[in-house]
């Protein structure tokens, strides 16, 4: 991800991105970690970022093979597949996930 925030790189993403920040930020204004004021404004600066959003549709189908080939949900390997696809790295903190892409990437 180094360079993205300057435009020296460009940052992918399947779309699912959104919903999952969207979730965690619900989650959070549930237990009143944020109020929902903070997640709509997190989650509208998250939307202005310079992130190229991905179709699931493209990446399905191998994202469903590798959830199966590396015991990962369809949801990390939709990141993983994209990553795969495009000879890009993957950026992530879970250690499952990047265990993966040593076999893939």
């Amino acid at each position: 991800m180094k360079g993205v925030e300057v435009g020296d790189n460009i940052a992918l993403a399947p779309e699912l991105m959104l919903a999952e920040i969207a979730n965690v930020l619900h989650k959070k204004s549930l237990r009143d970690e944020i109020s929902d004021d903070e997640g709509d404004q997190i989650l509208i600066l998250i939307q202005r970022l310079p992130i190229r959003l991905f179709s699931h549709k493209e990446l399905v189908e191998g994202a469903v093979q590798l959830a199966r080939d590396h015991a990962l949900t369809v949801y990390d390997a939709l990141f993983l597949e994209l990553a795969r696809q495009q000879n890009g790295s993957l950026f992530t903190g879970d250690l499952k996930l990047e265990k993966a892409t040593v076999d893939i990437l």
